[in-house]
């Protein structure tokens, strides 16, 4: 692999901005031009590696492929949370984790390593500043040759490196690790992007009776659009594992990772209770993995029992001045909204809205937080009421029959503003728009 020279350096920091196509008719060549795009991508996903000196980059999808660094960062938190407090809650006969690090046991093993970003704040985390005790394995020979120059200059110089097959070397290899971690690929040989655990390569849930043989935890970077609790299936169908906590991570608004800690089988008492993170940049908040029925099932459950019905908003109060309230995306793709109810002190506008209401303003709520201040139906007499004097908003729709687009025609209203406006449907089955201030 080839390594930046002074000038080399010089002049891709020179060129950071410039255009590529004409760099490249100015005879600049293909592997610089390459260098200088990556550049911008690590300045953009990883922006504490942008300034240092000599790093290469491979050319193709690895870069965009890789992990940010918020979610690297992530990561290498929960590691050392394992390494600190021992196995999960819940387990019996747990063995502390800190300390075993030593002869015939590493620290990190990062089965598909790719770049290097989600190994670097791992094995910082467990393995020392130098990366001693942690093992890298990449099949692609490109991308493994980038990370030879990459990790010496990263403070990782003291790491092994492997170019080969991970779920290969893993079962070859005698060495026995404290986490093993693994990010399967969600491509096919095309190119062509899969979501499913079994269409990923390697299959984890096959994988699973060797991790658990050889390491003490196993960490898996799942595609966010899963089903959380299919996925702890897949991976608990072989019987060596069992899953005890599932983290669903965030960053900017959008959900980017599902992540399961995995650990043997063996160490868990039977009445062991799985915990869901929800992780939205800095805020963290843990969940029981309890089945959540839906709202209006239970209603109809309650009713047959003779039990007190579960009552939404009730429907004589007006919800004008009320405070409105939106989850965080980690949270509603684990959609554990009765524990939110009652962790927050709020509840849910309707059984299938995820929207939240407050009559008094709850500012650790995990999301957006709105004040309403005006609310009604879809008719026109009730839409010019509550739009009076507004010309642009933000549209957003929760159980409602149109989209945020189709709304916005409907409204007629232009993009952005600093108001909010929310579709809705009630209990009752009533459509409602509601116009709201953000806090």
């Amino acid at each position: 692999m080839k390594t930046l020279d002074p000038a080399t350096e010089a002049f891709i920091r020179e060129n950071i901005d410039a255009d590529l196509a004409t760099l490249a008719l100015k005879g600049v060549s293909p592997w610089v031009i390459a260098q200088i795009s990556g550049r911008r991508t690590i300045r953009r996903k990883v922006p504490s590696w942008a300034d240092v000196a000599g790093l290469v980059f491979p050319k193709g999808v690895a870069l965009e492929q890789c992990s940010s660094e918020a979610t690297a960062m992530y990561k290498g938190r929960l590691a050392k949370g394992l390494l600190m407090r021992g196995l999960a809650a819940g387990s019996s006969g747990e063995e502390p984790l800190q300390g075993m690090v030593g002869p015939g046991m590493g620290a990190l093993i990062d089965l598909t390593g790719g770049l290097g970003v989600d190994f670097a704040w791992l094995s910082k985390a467990i393995g020392g500043e130098d990366g001693e005790g942690c093992t890298y394995v990449e099949r692609n020979p490109e991308i493994f040759r980038c990370v030879e120059v990459n990790m010496p200059l990263l403070g990782l110089g003291k790491a092994k490196l492997v170019c080969g097959d991970g779920a290969e070397y893993f079962s070859k290899d005698e060495g026995h690790w404290v986490i093993a971690y693994i990010d399967p690929s969600r491509r096919d040989d095309q190119g062509r992007r899969t979501y499913g655990i079994h269409d990923c390569s390697p299959d984890v849930a096959l994988l699973m009776p060797q991790l658990m043989k050889k390491a003490k935890v196993a960490i898996i970077k799942l595609s966010p659009m899963l089903d959380h609790r299919q996925v702890v299936k897949d991976v608990e169908g072989s019987g060596a594992a069992r899953v005890s906590e599932v983290h669903i991570v965030a960053t900017g608004g959008e959900c980017k990772e599902l992540l399961l800690v995995a650990r043997p089988s063996g160490c868990f008492d039977v009445d062991f209770e799985r915990k869901i993170y929800c992780a939205s940049d800095e805020d963290v908040r843990v969940f029981e993995d309890k089945c959540e029925v839906r709202r209006d099932v239970q209603q109809k459950v309650n009713a047959r029992r003779g039990d007190p019905l579960w009552s939404p908003w009730p429907p004589q109060y007006t919800i004008k001045g009320l405070f409105l309230y939106e989850p965080n995306p980690a949270i509603m793709k684990a959609g554990c909204f009765s524990q939110l109810e009652s962790i927050t002190m709020t509840r849910q506008l309707a059984p299938m809205s995820h929207l939240f209401l407050s009559e008094e303003r709850r500012d650790d709520f995990p999301g957006r937080g709105f004040r309403i201040e005006r609310w009604g139906a879809l008719g026109k007499k009730d839409v010019r009421r509550v739009l009076e004097g507004i010309d642009k908003a933000n549209i957003s729709v929760r159980n409602f029959p149109l989209t945020a687009e189709q709304l916005r025609a409907r409204l007629r209203l232009k993009d952005g503003g600093d108001t909010y406006v929310f579709g809705s449907t009630t209990a009752e089955g009533k459509h409602i728009i509601m116009v709201c201030r953000k806090m």
